[in-house]
């Protein structure tokens, strides 16, 4: 793929939030609440390197909270997170995800299931969603990232994985829109498009 001589090259930079345990020397803190049964370090379907986050069971309101070890970041425009994950079964209850300032919500809680499909099972989906989906009410600073459930799985049989969790920063041209990825190596890096627009994957 050939960048055409008047175009400009995005300068788009990655804060790693989940990258498996001992894939990743500098991502962030987690922690969990509520009654759910995980792995941080599962081997057996990793999205990204050697380890992924294995959830087997989760009940109404249990949540992962994921913390910046030092410093903050700024919600703006042109910033997208990034949250692949593997669904063993059909998504059928709702995750939720907030941005929160030392432990304090600075953000809504906003239901991201429409921006991936809830019966597309065995296999990886890439949901993207821009900061602009969410309303800062408390600012736009902010140091830890909630992931919530509204109902439950606790069979046991089915679970979900996630991995390579990443906030991205750069992009000015980002839509709160969903549309289907698709992938092009440019410049030796792999990057995923919606809508034309380019995203970096890792």
């Amino acid at each position: 793929y050939t960048i055409g001589t008047n175009a400009s090259c995005l300068s788009i930079t990655q804060d790693i939030i989940y990258d498996g345990i001992s894939d990743n020397a500098g991502q962030w803190n987690h922690s969990t609440s509520g009654t759910l049964t995980t792995n941080f370090i599962n081997t057996d379907n990793p999205f990204h390197l050697n380890q992924d986050l294995f959830i087997s069971k989760y009940t109404n309101g249990s949540s992962i909270t994921f913390t910046k070890p030092s410093g903050n970041d700024t919600a703006l425009a042109g910033s997208v997170i990034k949250v692949p994950m593997y669904f063993n079964g059909a998504m059928t209850n709702q995750i939720q995800v907030q941005y929160l300032l030392s432990g304090v919500p600075v953000s809504n809680n906003l239901v991201i299931n429409p921006y991936f499909n809830q019966n597309d099972s065995n296999q990886w989906q890439i949901p993207s969603i821009p900061f602009s989906a969410w309303s800062f009410p408390g600012g736009n600073i902010f140091n830890g990232v909630k992931f919530a459930f509204a109902g439950y799985d606790t069979s046991g049989a089915k679970g979900l994985y996630w991995d390579y969790f990443q906030l991205q920063f750069g992009n000015n041209n980002v839509s709160n829109k969903i549309y289907v990825d698709s992938t092009k190596i440019i410049s030796g890096n792999e990057y995923y498009f919606k809508n034309g627009v380019p995203f970096l994957a890792g």
